[in-house]
């Protein structure tokens, strides 16, 4: 799993792409997009999220309040536990405030 972070005209957004296996949906909201389950394990704590599945099943939009946890933590030095789907990998925040503050 690759993390993208893009600022935008409409703000800041976290993404995540998946690259080989295709992601299964999970839900739709009432608009009628796909969601998928995102699990972010920081300091020992579990945070649930639903995250917006993006057309082809391999990139995921972060919702705001998981965004926002992911980018704090990693400011903060702190390893984060990502699980998507099938995936799940360990962030380690080497450098990650150089890389944000160059954005």
């Amino acid at each position: 799993m690759e993390v993208e972070i893009l600022n935008t005209s409409q703000g800041q957004a976290v993404y995540v792409n998946a690259s080989s296996v295709e992601l299964e949906a999970e839900g739709k909201t009432a608009e009628g997009y796909s969601t998928i389950k995102i699990t972010l394990i920081v300091q020992n704590q579990t945070h649930d999220f639903s995250g917006f599945l993006l057309q082809g099943g391999h990139r995921v939009l972060l919702p705001e309040d998981a965004s926002h946890l992911m980018i704090h933590a990693l400011c903060n030095n702190q390893e984060i536990t990502l699980s998507i789907g099938i995936y799940s990998t360990i962030l380690i925040p080497n450098n990650f405030i150089k890389h944000y503050q160059s954005l």
